[in-house]
């Protein structure tokens, strides 16, 4: 399943591998975009922000999603620097009041997550290194 851009204020797509055969998301090609996959238990959704982390739907995700351990919010960004988007995200568990989400952060151009987390690259299929991790209520602890 490849997401579809999204801007500000846009739904968020369900993950429907199970039921359609698809063994992951895909983010589409990205360049100031950012994608985002939301995996709490079974409920797996993606967003693919147009314009950066900013254009992403959280409201709908601190509504529709539990923010408990092993709740997780995978990050694939292309352009961006690591230290613009972590301070997009200290901003958002601000604004949201997110505390136990684990935020884990990748940078690729287009990327696949699975559902259990794993992300690969489009062209390659080797494994996209990530590059930091942390729990929403430890993000301001980051380097």
């Amino acid at each position: 399943m490849t997401l579809t851009q999204q801007f500000l204020g846009g739904r968020w797509q369900k993950y429907t591998g199970i039921y359609q055969g698809d063994k992951y998301m895909e983010t589409g090609p990205m360049g100031s975009c950012v994608s985002v996959v939301a995996i709490a238990g079974n409920d797996i959704r993606g967003y693919h922000g147009g314009g950066g982390l900013k254009a992403v739907n959280f409201e709908e995700i601190k509504k529709a999603m539990p923010d408990v351990p092993n709740s997780r919010l995978i990050v694939v960004y292309a352009n961006d620097s690591l230290d613009l988007v972590k301070g997009h995200i200290k901003e958002i568990i601000e604004e949201y009041k997110f505390r136990k989400w684990q935020w884990e952060l990748y940078q690729s151009f287009n990327a696949r997550i699975s559902r259990t987390g794993a992300v690969t690259s489009t062209d390659s299929e080797a494994p996209v290194p990530r590059q930091r991790i942390f729990i929403s209520m430890l993000a301001d602890n980051v380097k």
